[in-house]
């Protein structure tokens, strides 16, 4: 079936392939610079790992894979005669500059130094940063200032839940609470690092900003609830860390993906190190010039906890809105899985591509499943999977990603997938 599905749309590939690439490229989209979440497997196609053995009515085909990692190239030369067998795997360094690379890291420790006491904007702007740089920007700003100004009702409510004013408080309890709660807080870390893949994180920037956004709303609802309800306040306390943490270990790719995008895909590292350094600089200014407001609100709530509840809602709803239009803001023109596959229906339906500003004001920040997610970059083996283990479905399964790579024969790319799952490989 997966065969049949996948020789019908080959043809249908090789003819609208080129058409659809100049489209991208008239409609400002870089495809070259995708977030399509890869595996590190590539095929090599040349003619040396690339052979077919024997006769017409009984060959066997040789193909070669390989992958960087960790500044080591692997090569692994398959054989699919029946079965796909390894012949050989092979691990090699890569040449390296260990001075250019200490001269990068002393660059940057230079550069971190001297944004302290620099301007808020990258050095090159606005020429050096994405388009939509300052709008990105004024949301930003405003989000933090919501944020900002709840965290002055949030504090007292923790000193409150921490038995601060409160007669027979017992500072051991407290302590061996927040002990506690670090436990707490480094296993859920630990769980979320190892069961999720940060890096997939990149390709949906626009949405993990919100889920970020949402996880600190929901934090600071605990621990709002902390100071009316001290007794509760390690249950309250674990929720508000657990939100938290389980976010920023699964999100971090969502972060370096906006870095990259301001930055304008600058292949430099160091202005990149700029870029992100900048936006903490905007921060920290930030939070010195709202302090006398930070005292106002502070003093404006008083002792009403109606009162300040209704400043932590107003602040929460603010905080999202603002992360939602910045997030708005921004035209990427990365490809992205949400964003190649809208493009493609677009294609398909009328023969044009909306731009990445058109994109940015219309597609959902929080994207939908797709109806056949792809896998790229995969092994051999996982090309296409056998329907069962027993010897003949592994045959079955070899005889089918042999036929693949003739089918394939002239591309770049070999397709595969499985029915059950219904992802594309």
């Amino acid at each position: 079936q997966m065969m049949h599905a996948v020789r019908g749309s080959l043809a249908e590939c090789q003819s609208s392939w080129e058409a659809f690439r100049r489209e991208l490229e008239a409609s400002a989209w870089t495809p070259d610079c995708v977030l399509l979440e890869a595996g590190d497997w590539r095929l090599m196609r040349d003619s040396e790992v690339w052979n077919k053995v024997g006769d017409a009515g009984a060959r066997s085909i040789e193909v070669s894979q390989s992958r960087i990692v960790l500044g080591r190239k692997e090569v692994e030369h398959w054989a699919i005669d029946g079965e796909l067998k390894l012949k050989g795997h092979v691990a090699a360094a890569l040449d390296s500059s260990a001075s250019r690379w200490a001269r990068g890291i002393n660059n940057s420790l230079a550069r971190a130094k001297e944004a302290i006491c620099s301007t808020l904007l990258p050095r090159g702007f606005p020429l050096s940063v994405a388009p939509e740089y300052m709008q990105f920007q004024v949301w930003d700003t405003m989000q933090g200032v919501m944020g900002e100004l709840r965290s002055v009702l949030i504090s007292r409510a923790a000193l409150t839940g921490m038995g601060v004013g409160i007669a027979g408080a017992d500072p051991h309890t407290t302590v061996c609470q927040d002990v506690l709660v670090t436990l707490f807080s480094s296993l859920v870390g630990l769980c979320a690092g190892a069961l999720c893949d940060p890096a997939a994180s990149a390709g949906t920037m626009k949405a993990w900003r919100l889920y970020r956004t949402m996880a600190e709303v929901g934090a600071a609802l605990a621990t709002f609830l902390m100071g009316m309800l001290p007794g509760s306040r390690l249950t309250l306390r674990c929720v508000a860390v657990g939100l938290t943490s389980v976010v920023s270990s699964a999100g971090v790719g969502a972060g370096q993906a906006l870095v990259m995008h301001l930055s304008k895909h600058n292949l430099d590292a160091g202005f990149r190190a700029e870029v992100a350094a900048k936006e903490g600089n905007q921060d920290r200014a930030l939070a010195l010039t709202l302090c006398v407001a930070r005292l106002w609100v502070l003093w404006m709530a008083g002792d009403s906890v109606v009162l300040a509840g209704f400043l932590i809602v107003c602040f929460s709803a603010m905080h999202l809105l603002c992360n939602v239009l910045a997030m708005r803001s921004l035209a990427v023109s990365s490809l992205a899985l949400h964003t190649l596959h809208t493009l493609c229906h677009h294609w398909r339906s009328s023969r044009t591509l909306p731009s990445p500003a058109h994109v940015a004001a219309s597609e959902p920040l929080l994207p939908s499943s797709l109806p056949w997610r792809p896998r790229f970059g995969v092994t051999l083996p996982q090309l296409l999977p056998p329907p069962d283990s027993s010897l003949q479905g592994k045959k079955e399964a070899a005889e089918g990603v042999k036929e693949l790579l003739e089918v394939h024969a002239g591309e770049g790319y070999v397709l595969g997938g499985c029915v059950t799952t219904r992802t594309l490989r």
